[in-house]
C-alpha cells in the first residue's frame, strides 16, 4: 500500500529527538541535517542520505547587494562575463545591503535572510555561468545566472567579511558544480539505451548514418545555431530596464489615436487606484520590468519574480508609439492577437535616467523587425550541420509516436514555451511542387486538414533543456490520453530542432481566453464557469489517479478548444509518486509558481494531488475573477508570509457561497483535510444541481467562439514554397508591413 502524506509535526517531533545520534558528525553536517529535518519534512537517516548526496556548505554572515539583470551575452566568454559584472557592480554600488545566509550545493546556490531565513534567490547549478571575487574588490563576490528563456543574465552580487571567504566560496560552488555535472553525466549513461534501441528520425524519414549518432548530453548549447536562415533561434537586440504600466485595449491597430486611447485608459485605472488627485502615471503605478526585444518579439519580466509576464512576437505587434514631455516619456505598442480577436496596447515608462531610452528601443524594434525578415524560413527544416541524435532513456517510449518530419508544415508561431517557440502546423502528405490553400471549416478534419502545434527545441538549448523537453512527452505517453488532458500526438527528435506535436486547441490558455473577456466585457454565464472548473477537476482526477502530481496548475496552463472543451496542459514539471509513496519529494531546484503554490509544497518540498488541489481552488479564483494575478499587488515574500499567517483568497463576488465553501476547503494548511478531485467532482456536481432552475444555469456556449466568432475562417493552410524576400525601404514608415501571416520559406 501506497504511504500517505507524513503528519509533518509528527514527523517534526520524533526526528528532533533523535539529533542527540549526530553528535558523531562535524558542525557543519549537523546544521545542515538539522536545516533539513527541522520542517518534519525528512527523517534523520533521510536528511543523511541527502548531505551526502547534495554536499551543503553553509556560508553565514554575509551581505547582499541585489541582483542585476542583462541581456545574455552572445559569447559567454570571459571578456563578456567580465564586462556583464562590472556594470551589475557599478548599478548596485549604493545598494543598501540585506544580511543574509548562502547555502551552496550540487543542487545550486540559496540566499536566504539570515533574520526569518526567507528565501531570496535559489538558482539550479546547472545556470551557474560564473562565480568569482568581482574584479578589484577582494570582499564583493559575483554569481552570474543564466536564464535562457528570457534572453537575460542576473548577476548577485554578495558581500563577504574577509578576502579569503570569497575565495572559498569560489572553491565551494566551483566544486560543488563539477560534481553536479559528473553525477548527471553519469546519469545520462545509466540510462541510455543499448544500442539499436533508440529514436530514430530514420525509422520515418529515412535518415542516414544510424551508427554515429552522439548522445544527447555530448550536444553541446549552440552547436547548431551557426548558419542557416530559420527563425528556430532568437537574435536577442537588447533588454532595457523600465517600468511596465499594464495594457489596454486598443480601439484600432495603428495610429497615434489608438495608443493615447489606450493610455487614457490606463489612467482611469490609476485614478481608480490612487484617487481623483491622480493626474499623471508614476513609477508607484508600474511594475520595474526588463524589456527584452528579439527576433522572436518583444518580452516582458517581472524584476520582482524573475518571470516573463508576456511574450509579443514580432508578426503580432502592428505600431509601436513614443511620446511624452518633460515629466515622463512612454514607449508603447500594439499588440494583434487574432486566436481571440484582440487588440492591445502595452505601455512603458522610460527610465529618465538612460538619455533618449524610448527612441533607442524604437529604432532596437526595428532592428529585430528587419533581422526578423531575414531570417524567416522552415523552421522544422533539420539543421544542415546536425546528424542523427540517439535521445536517450526516453527512446523506447517515444519510438512509436515518431512522425515523419517533412509532413509538418509550420503555418505561424502561436506561442512562447519554455524551450522555445510553439507553432500552429499542418500535419499530413504534400506534393512538394504544388501550393495547396485550405480553408478551415468549423471541423478542420472534415476539409482534409489536420492541425497540430508543434512545440520547438532551440538550436542554441543546453544539453539540460533537450532531455527536460524530452521528459515531458515521456510522462504525456506515461500519463495515457484522457478527453481533459492535450495529447501527445508525435514527435521528431532525430535531428535538430526537435519537435513534440501536440493536439491544437484553438483558442489558445485560459488565461488570455479569460483576460480578453475582461476587457471585451464579456461576462460568462455560471453554467460555462461550472462546466470549466469540472472539466479541470476532471483532468486533475485522471493525473492523480495514475499516481502523478502537475506541479503547475494555473489557468495558463490550460487550454480552451471548441465549443468550450477545457484541457489541461504543460507536463514539464510534472512527476510520478515516489515509489511507494502517494506524494513527490522534489530534490532539485525548480522555479515554482508562488502565488499558486500550496504551503506544503513549499515549506516541506512535497507535491501531491493535495498540493495540486490547493493550486485548483486558486486556478478556480481565476475563472470567477476573469485571470486577476492572485494576491496582486503583493510581493513573493509578501505572499508566502500572508498564507502562512491564515490569508486567503477572497471570495469573487459572482461566486455562490455553496460553490466558495468547496473550493475554500482546498486550502486548509493541512493537506490530509483537503478534499481529493473525485471528491470536488461530487460536490461540484451537487452545486449544478442546487443551482439547476437558475437562470445563471443556462446552456454552455462557445466561450471561444464568442471571442472571435471568425477565427476558424480565418485559419489558412499553406504549403510552404520558395518565396522570395520583400525589401523595406523606409522601414519606420512601414516598419510592420506583411509581418502579421504565415511564415515564408526563403
Amino acid at each position: 500500500m501506497a504511504e500517505e502524506l507524513p503528519d509533518f509535526e509528527a514527523l517534526k517531533r520524533q526526528t528532533m529527538m533523535r539529533l542527540t545520534e549526530l553528535s558523531v558528525m562535524d558542525e557543519e553536517q549537523r546544521i545542515a541535517i538539522f536545516e533539513m529535518v527541522k520542517d518534519g519534512s525528512l527523517t534523520v537517516e533521510e536528511a543523511v542520505a541527502e548531505v551526502k548526496r547534495t554536499r551543503p556548505k553553509i556560508f553565514t554572515g554575509l551581505k547582499f547587494l541585489g541582483s542585476s539583470p542583462a541581456l545574455r551575452p552572445r559569447k559567454q566568454d570571459d571578456a563578456a562575463i567580465a564586462s556583464v559584472v562590472s556594470k551589475a557592480h557599478a548599478a548596485l554600488k549604493k545598494a543598501k545591503p540585506t544580511k543574509i545566509n548562502l547555502v551552496a550545493s550540487t543542487l545550486g546556490i540559496k540566499l536566504e535572510t539570515a533574520a526569518e531565513e526567507e528565501l531570496i534567490e535559489n538558482n539550479a547549478i546547472h545556470t551557474i555561468i560564473h562565480a568569482a571575487p568581482v574584479p578589484g574588490s577582494s570582499k564583493l563576490f559575483a554569481i552570474v545566472v543564466l536564464q535562457s528563456r528570457m534572453g537575460l543574465v542576473f548577476t548577485d552580487i554578495v558581500q563577504v567579511a574577509k578576502a579569503k571567504e570569497a575565495k572559498e566560496l569560489e572553491s565551494v560552488i566551483r566544486d560543488r558544480r563539477t560534481a553536479a555535472r559528473k553525477a548527471a553525466l553519469a546519469a545520462t549513461s545509466a540510462s541510455s539505451p543499448a544500442s539499436g534501441s533508440t529514436t530514430s528520425e530514420g525509422a520515418a524519414d529515412a535518415s542516414k548514418d544510424e551508427s554515429r549518432r552522439p548522445t544527447l548530453a555530448a550536444s553541446q548549447p549552440g552547436a547548431d545555431a551557426q548558419g542557416g536562415d530559420d527563425d528556430s533561434d532568437e537574435l536577442l537586440i537588447s533588454a532595457h530596464m523600465l517600468h511596465y504600466v499594464g495594457s489596454a485595449p486598443a480601439p484600432k491597430d495603428k495610429g497615434e489615436d489608438a495608443v493615447l486611447a489606450a493610455v487614457e485608459a490606463l489612467r482611469e485605472q490609476v485614478k481608480e487606484k490612487r484617487g481623483p488627485k491622480a493626474k499623471e502615471v508614476t513609477v508607484q503605478d508600474a511594475t520595474p520590468a526588463m524589456l527584452v526585444i528579439s527576433t522572436e518579439g518583444l518580452k516582458i519580466v517581472d524584476l520582482a519574480s524573475k518571470e516573463v509576464v508576456s511574450t509579443s512576437f514580432i508578426k503580432a505587434i502592428s505600431h509601436q508609439q513614443v511620446f511624452g514631455g518633460k515629466k515622463a516619456e512612454f514607449f508603447c505598442f500594439i499588440e494583434v492577437d487574432d486566436r481571440r480577436s484582440a487588440i492591445d496596447c502595452h505601455v512603458f515608462l522610460c527610465d529618465r535616467g538612460v538619455k533618449k531610452q524610448a527612441d533607442t528601443i524604437y529604432n532596437d524594434v526595428i532592428i529585430a523587425v528587419q533581422e526578423a525578415r531575414k531570417r524567416l524560413g522552415n523552421p522544422f527544416r533539420p539543421a544542415a550541420s546536425s546528424r542523427n541524435q540517439q535521445v536517450g532513456g526516453a527512446a523506447p517510449i517515444l519510438a512509436p509516436l515518431q512522425v515523419p518530419r517533412r509532413q509538418l508544415r509550420p503555418i505561424k508561431a502561436i506561442g512562447a514555451g519554455q524551450f522555445g517557440k510553439v507553432y500552429l502546423a499542418a500535419y499530413g502528405d504534400e506534393d512538394d511542387e504544388e501550393v495547396a490553400t485550405t480553408t478551415a471549416t468549423s471541423d478542420p478534419a472534415a476539409a482534409g486538414v489536420d492541425l497540430r502545434a508543434v512545440k520547438l527545441l532551440r538550436k542554441s538549448a543546453s544539453s539540460e533543456d533537450k532531455v527536460e523537453f524530452l521528459r515531458e512527452a515521456e510522462t504525456m505517453v506515461r500519463l495515457g490520453p484522457h478527453e481533459n488532458l492535450v495529447r501527445l500526438m508525435g514527435v521528431v527528435v532525430g535531428r535538430l530542432p526537435l519537435l513534440v506535436v501536440l493536439e491544437y486547441c484553438q483558442y489558445g490558455d485560459l488565461s488570455d481566453v479569460l483576460k480578453a473577456c475582461r476587457k471585451k466585457g464579456m461576462q460568462l454565464r455560471f453554467a460555462e464557469q461550472l462546466h470549466l472548473i469540472k472539466q479541470l477537476a476532471s483532468g486533475m482526477q485522471y493525473i492523480a489517479s495514475r499516481g502523478f502530481v502537475h506541479m503547475d496548475l494555473a489557468a495558463r496552463n490550460c487550454l480552451l478548444h471548441r465549443n468550450s472543451v477545457l484541457k489541461v496542459a504543460d507536463f514539464g514539471l510534472t512527476h510520478k509518486h515516489d515509489e511507494g509513496k502517494t506524494y513527490y519529494k522534489q530534490r532539485g531546484v525548480l522555479k515554482l509558481s508562488v502565488r499558486w503554490l500550496a504551503i506544503d509544497a513549499f515549506d516541506h518540498k512535497i507535491f501531491s494531488e493535495k498540493s495540486d488541489v490547493w493550486s485548483y481552488g486558486v486556478t478556480v479564483w481565476e475563472v470567477f475573477t476573469y485571470s486577476k494575478q492572485p494576491y496582486t499587488g503583493n510581493k513573493l515574500q509578501e505572499v508566502l508570509k500572508m498564507v502562512r499567517g491564515g490569508h486567503r483568497l477572497s471570495r469573487p463576488s459572482r461566486c455562490p457561497e455553496d460553490l466558495w465553501r468547496i473550493i475554500a476547503s482546498c486550502w486548509d494548511r493541512d493537506p490530509r483535510r483537503r478534499p481529493t478531485f473525485r471528491k470536488l467532482l461530487r460536490g461540484l456536481e451537487q452545486v449544478a444541481s442546487a443551482h439547476a432552475s437558475d437562470d445563471a444555469l443556462q446552456e454552455v456556449r462557445d466561450v471561444g467562439g464568442l471571442l472571435n466568432q471568425n477565427l476558424t475562417e480565418q485559419i489558412k493552410v499553406l504549403t510552404l514554397k520558395k518565396k522570395k524576400k520583400s525589401s523595406v525601404a523606409d522601414p519606420k514608415s512601414a516598419l510592420m508591413k506583411g509581418l502579421t501571416g504565415v511564415v515564408d520559406e526563403e
